[in-house]
């Protein structure tokens, strides 16, 4: 895998946990 995919599948865990916290 490369760095570039990686830091995407990090930005995208990321948006993902926001949105997850971000719910009531």
């Amino acid at each position: 895998m490369s760095s570039q995919q990686r830091k995407l599948k990090d930005k995208l865990k990321a948006f993902i946990w926001q949105e997850v916290c971000a719910s009531p």
